[in-house]
């Protein structure tokens, strides 16, 4: 690859990131919602609230609501004042994003993927536990992206050190809030397809929180001192 045009390719990454990706995920958001309103109009008038059409209809709400979460904010985001330096830093979080696309296709699974370990229904409570998570995550993410104002962002870069919020006791309550809504989509499905995806998709995380550790370490010379003091997702207990 030339230094022509890796210089180029990050030149792009910024106005992709702003209005390709969130192009994507108000597409995947718009899909979930349509799934939605179908699932809706099918809906039995008699059947009793915890119902296996409830299973789905959760499922495909958290989605949505992450999904327009984000594309939400992405394209309010303002340039970064550090760019993505390496092809893993766009690379590795595209490769996370691409992870909601995969979930549309878990349906077209072969049956024995996507059957839920219990053979039958999904015991209600799983579906009560995932519903909680399900509302508790996006709620995390939300105001973890609130805090980050404009700058949120998909690739690994830096726009402002946010030790705000959130932020105050845990160093990455968005992913906080996706551990939660990935349990959510585990007790809804109870699939070994979501479970494997649900895994992959966690490890991604991790390996990308800590690429953007290491450039906020590099940009803050008080993100040291923040990240010996705070938990990674969950808050460290005092000493005192």
């Amino acid at each position: 690859m030339t230094d022509l045009f890796r210089a180029r390719l990050f030149a792009f990454a910024s106005p992709f990131e702003r209005y390709g990706l969130s192009s994507v995920y108000f597409w995947l958001a718009y899909r979930h919602g349509a799934f939605l309103q179908a699932l809706a109009s099918r809906w039995p008038l008699e059947a009793p609230f915890f119902n296996p059409h409830l299973a789905e209809a959760a499922n495909a709400f958290i989605l949505f609501l992450v999904q327009l979460l984000i594309g939400t904010f992405l394209l309010n985001s303002r340039p970064p004042a550090l760019a993505p330096r390496t092809l893993g830093e766009i690379f590795v979080p595209l490769t996370s994003c691409a992870y909601f696309v995969l979930y549309g296709f878990v349906p077209r699974l072969p049956e024995f993927l996507i059957r839920n370990v219990f053979g039958g229904p999904i015991p209600p409570a799983c579906l009560l536990a995932g519903l909680v998570l399900g509302l508790v995550g996006p709620a995390l993410s939300l105001w973890g992206v609130l805090a980050l104002g404009k700058s949120f962002g998909i690739f690994v870069s830096v726009r402002d050190v946010v030790l705000c919020g959130p932020y105050r006791f845990v160093r990455h309550p968005i992913y906080l809030g996706y551990f939660c809504i990935w349990i959510s989509l585990a007790l809804l499905n109870l699939s070994p397809a979501i479970f494997l995806l649900v895994a992959l998709h966690m490890l991604l995380f991790r390996i990308r929180a800590r690429m953007e550790e290491r450039r906020l370490l590099e940009a803050s010379p008080e993100y040291e001192r923040y990240q010996r003091q705070t938990g990674f997702l969950f808050p460290r207990r005092s000493n005192s």
